[in-house]
């Protein structure tokens, strides 16, 4: 695919936005707001096509319902216990939904934007993973990249999976596109390779979903037949098999403790069984809690919630955030705070799926919509630029096609 002529300080800009992608986890960032490189990256893109993007700079109508969602936040924050906190984290929100308008007139103007950092990003993602696969199992030898580790992730596992999960899609789709037009490099199936395999090892239960969903979708785009299935099917009942007679026990343990784990959100009485701490027993049982508290909360103030910023200050005491933006929102901003933001997110997940009808090369944005949607039943990223930027990648190919069509 050809892109046209781009000045150099563009070119710049587009790698270090694309390669900074994966380090949101790194927590390499400023100490206001927690301000990300990749977040910084974006504005210099944003600033280097500044004339271009006032030029052609819209609000939508559709735009009222994010408007709606700030201003709910906004007159939250009269109800919150702790206001300096709370009047910081509308702050950041507005700054990311301002970058999304920004960054959607850049997309709608020059799509190929997308396309390069995009591609940076799955680069980035591989090399990141590759390096943290060498200190968790050569270094530290552990098979879970993340677990209870401040050695690199830091107290970034969850935004790893997160990050994991908005950029593999693409590498995904982006590998089986180069194998339909037979243009597969080396380099594309060792950062396939190397993204799958890193995230396996991070065991992040929303990925798994993503994974396949877009096995499906590839499955019935291509008429696979019965007998090719099957054929799968068994070579990865092998596979499990030799993994299981050659991985010593208590890895295979830890595995399947983390997923059989999530029961203990639905039934109090499920337990476990095995020697030692079971992996993801841990998280899930705070989650629990997290989740306790939340609905205590929204039962206190159910119609506009407690305050922007009060799930963390409720009671006079600082706590864990609730790990799950959905319920932090119900909590904070009541039930008109969560109507709005379901009406958000289903918006642009059903925009995601038409711009894929119209144009199969959106799969990617599509499997990476409707993860992170998943995925914020287990993350607090609500105020992420990283899922403004990719709602504006999925608004403005929305416009796009639409103008095209």
């Amino acid at each position: 695919m050809g892109y046209p002529v781009m000045k150099h300080s563009e070119k710049i800009a587009l790698l270090i936005t694309g390669m900074s992608l994966p380090l949101v986890t790194a927590r390499i960032e400023l100490p206001v707001m927690s301000l990300s490189l990749f977040m910084l990256s974006l504005v210099l893109l944003i600033f280097l096509n500044a004339r271009l993007i006032l030029h052609n700079l819209n609000v939508y109508f559709s735009d009222a319902i994010i408007l709606s969602f700030l201003i709910v936040a906004l007159a939250s924050l009269f109800r919150s216990e702790n206001i300096a906190y709370g009047i910081a984290q509308w702050i950041k929100l507005t700054v990311v939904i301002v970058l999304f308008v920004l960054s959607r007139a850049l997309f709608y103007k020059k799509p190929y934007y997308v396309e390069v950092i995009m591609r940076y990003s799955s680069l980035g993602l591989a090399g990141y993973l590759l390096y943290l696969m060498w200190y968790y199992l050569v270094i530290f030898e552990q098979t879970y990249i993340g677990i209870e580790t401040a050695y690199v992730t830091g107290a970034g596992k969850n935004s790893l999976a997160f990050v994991v999960c908005s950029v593999i899609p693409y590498t995904l789709v982006s590998f089986s596109n180069s194998i339909e037009v037979g243009g597969v490099r080396i380099l594309d199936v060792f950062v396939t390779l190397v993204s799958v395999v890193g995230a396996i090892l991070i065991q992040s239960r929303a990925l798994f979903l993503i994974i396949g969903f877009y096995l499906l979708v590839v499955l019935k785009k291509h008429n696979i037949s019965l007998r090719t299935i099957a054929m799968a099917v068994l070579g990865f009942i092998i596979l499990v098999l030799l993994v299981r007679f050659f991985a010593p026990s208590h890895i295979l343990l830890d595995i399947t403790n983390r997923f059989r784990s999530i029961i203990l959100l639905i039934d109090d009485s499920y337990v476990i069984e095995g020697s030692g701490a079971a992996i993801g027993v841990g998280s899930i049982e705070s989650r629990r809690y997290l989740i306790d508290k939340g609905l205590h909360m929204f039962t206190q103030k159910p119609i506009f919630g407690n305050g922007l910023g009060s799930f963390r200050y409720f009671g006079g005491i600082s706590s864990s955030v609730s790990h799950n933006d959905y319920v932090q929102i119900i909590a904070e901003q009541g039930f008109v705070g969560l109507a709005i933001f379901l009406v958000m997110i289903v918006c642009f997940n059903w925009r995601a799926y038409s711009n894929y009808r119209k144009d199969k090369d959106q799969l990617w944005i599509l499997l990476s919509i409707t993860g992170i949607s998943v995925y914020l039943l287990m993350i607090n990223a609500y105020d992420n630029i990283i899922i403004w930027t990719l709602l504006a990648i999925v608004d403005a190919n929305y416009r796009l096609l639409k103008k095209n069509l």
